[in-house]
């Protein structure tokens, strides 16, 4: 039998045929990064840990085993590797990310400095449009 609502408000009410379960609507929505310099942080600690479990699997493929455990371990062995790729290249957009905004933060544009605005405004326009 599948959970139906059955009361409104701040709490959520299912019943399931047995049990009668009681669920709190969170009041404050739970932010983990804070920042853009957290969630680098994040994903620097994250590619460490997955740099571990890459060797540690590796070291679990050269040892003998039977063939499904083998196979298991090479498909464990190519997603932790997507993994990382996935990580660094979301820790590059978020360097960039930070790297522009430290560049649009700084001081109004000058003689001076009006050719690395230039640079910085032909980078950010002439990015290529992703279809959707």
């Amino acid at each position: 039998m599948s959970p139906r609502p059955n009361e409104a408000g701040n709490r959520a009410r299912f019943e399931t045929g047995f049990v009668t379960l009681r669920e709190s609507v969170p009041t404050e929505t739970i932010r983990p990064f804070n920042s853009l310099e957290s969630a680098l942080e994040f994903m620097v600690l994250l590619e460490d840990v997955i740099g571990e479990v890459s060797l540690e699997l590796q070291s679990l493929r050269e040892a003998p085993a039977g063939d499904r455990c083998r196979m298991g371990l090479d498909l464990a062995i190519y997603k932790i590797q997507q993994l990382s790729v996935n990580v660094k290249s979301s820790r590059r957009i978020l360097n960039d990310l930070l790297t522009i905004r430290r560049v649009l933060a700084a001081q109004p544009v000058t003689p001076a400095n009006s050719q690395s605005s230039f640079i910085v405004s032909e980078v950010v326009t002439s990015s290529p449009a992703h279809p959707r």
